[in-house]
């Protein structure tokens, strides 16, 4: 498994480095028995883009080693293992195979490459047994509490690297039992070129420190939303209403998001990387608090967050993993699931991401997604292009499209957000500048969060008809407006 590969990495680094220093030298040994377990277990010898693959992975991990071995003190050594582990994350590369489909290129997760529609006439268990010999079936593939849903009639099939996937392809299309064949893409955090303008803003009420940091507390209003919302009450007199924050994981213990955070399970509430951190801080950060950042969400919301990872600390993922996310928030009881991830898609229609965004639809959920980070259109980019998910493109602080961000105006349901120099939570009690389309996505979350609190029973079009009717058009964008979408929904 890719996962015990990832472990295996770390765990080999950390004996490697301990070694390093004199008193424990032996641990190195460790190390290279690790590894030796990790070559037979994760990889196939005979392939050679597995064998490139592992060799990157050595070579990273002596350069650490390397780097280790001129420190001259032993608490500098032992200090910098999690600097090295954090390094070695950061740059592992992920296996992907290359797949020609509908007259693109799809990058497919080595571990399961397709996901396979079999039709709802057919005996799925019958196909499965019948054709077991044939191809390396995983079935069941998705398991979801509601069974009135296409999803359950999917499986996945994991090819061995000597066969040719693309006639694989062809046959399952040709098969009387299967109605859909799709690749099971590889998804990878592509952030834009991180550069920060620290600008102050005049904030009026809140007492969060870093408010003043944040552009779009000023642009958007924040302060008189808030004031709204406490005149009203609407929004605090509601039943809880929860956002799913499906990425890296979540530091669901940071000073500033704990009090609004829900934890499900301990396997996600922790986040290397820190994107998924990021993102949170912008839906649901503690406002008043006099820590930190604001949010949409005024003091004492009963709009939380929580967290589904389905992006591993590398920021990789696969579209199965994904829509794993999406069916565990939308049984959890999610009413809003935000999706700050994607990849460019090799078809224009996806059914898969398609019958996952059906079936959080189904169970109460609105699911919003980021447009990416590629200056393109994002019709070509998923599952910014699924039917029926809400599409956020980013907008800098003055208003305009950021340069990297994608376009949406052949998404049926595009909007804009400010995404542009965002400063948010990070782990560690940190926080920090970053730019990308997955930073206004989060912010759209936050406000169909509090939407939802006022009215639980909001379809994705509803909400997003609400959002575009009371946007500030400008430049050719429809941009949220969040003051004024809920000013709209208490009148």
């Amino acid at each position: 498994m890719y996962i015990g590969h990832e472990t295996l990495l770390v765990i080999s680094l950390t004996f490697l480095l301990l070694g390093n220093i004199p008193e424990l030298k032996k641990l190195s040994l460790i190390s290279l028995f690790v590894l030796g377990f990790d070559l037979l277990t994760n990889f196939n010898i005979t392939s050679i883009p597995q064998i490139l693959h592992f060799s990157v992975d050595l070579l990273g991990i002596a350069v650490l080693s390397f780097l280790s071995q001129l420190l001259n003190k032993t608490s500098l050594k032992v200090g910098y293992i999690p600097i090295a582990i954090y390094m070695l994350l950061s740059i592992h590369p992920h296996q992907h195979i290359n797949v020609s489909q509908a007259g693109n290129q799809a990058n497919a997760d080595t571990e399961l490459e397709l996901l396979v529609q079999l039709k709802t006439s057919t005996d799925i268990k019958t196909w499965v047994n019948n054709h077991q010999d044939k191809y390396d079936i995983k079935y069941p593939l998705f398991d979801p509490k509601n069974d009135e849903t296409l999803l359950d009639e999917f499986v996945g099939i994991n090819i061995d690297d000597q066969a040719d996937i693309n006639q694989i392809i062809e046959s399952l299309e040709s098969n009387n039992g299967v109605a859909y064949v799709e690749v099971n893409e590889v998804l990878k955090l592509d952030l834009p070129q991180q550069e920060t303008t620290n600008q102050i803003n005049h904030t009026q009420n809140m007492n969060d420190p870093d408010a003043g940091k944040q552009w779009a507390v000023e642009k958007l209003k924040y302060d008189d939303l808030h004031n709204l919302i406490r005149e009203k009450q609407q929004a605090q007199n509601s039943k809880q209403i929860v956002i799913a924050i499906l990425d890296t994981g979540v530091e669901g213990n940071h000073e500033d998001l704990k009090e609004n955070y829900i934890s499900y399970d301990p396997f996600n509430d922790k986040d290397i990387r820190g994107h998924g951190t990021h993102c949170a801080g912008i839906a649901a950060a503690v406002t008043g608090n006099n820590i930190g950042i604001a949010s949409l969400l005024p003091s004492k919301s009963k709009v939380k967050i929580t967290s589904v990872k389905v992006l591993s600390s590398f920021g990789f993922g696969s579209q199965e993993q994904v829509i794993k996310g999406i069916i565990e928030a939308s049984d959890k009881g999610a009413s809003v699931i935000s999706l700050s991830l994607g990849a460019p898609s090799s078809l224009e229609r996806e059914l898969a991401y398609e019958e996952a965004v059906k079936y959080a639809n189904n169970s109460g959920a609105i699911v919003v997604t980021s447009a990416g980070n590629s200056n393109a259109d994002a019709v070509n980019y998923s599952p910014a292009n699924t039917k029926g998910i809400i599409t956020i493109t980013a907008i800098n602080s003055n208003m305009r499209k950021a340069s990297f961000a994608n376009r949406v105006d052949n998404i049926e349901f595009g909007l804009a957000a400010p995404g542009k120099d965002i400063y948010s939570t990070f782990p560690n009690n940190k926080y920090s500048y970053q730019s990308g389309t997955s930073m206004a996505t989060p912010l759209v979350a936050g406000l169909l969060g509090l939407m939802k609190s006022i009215n639980p029973d909001l379809t994705t079009q509803e909400a997003f008809q609400l959002m575009k009717s009371n946007a500030v058009k400008k430049n050719g964008m429809a941009i949220v407006d969040p003051y004024a979408t809920i000013s709209a929904m208490m009148r």
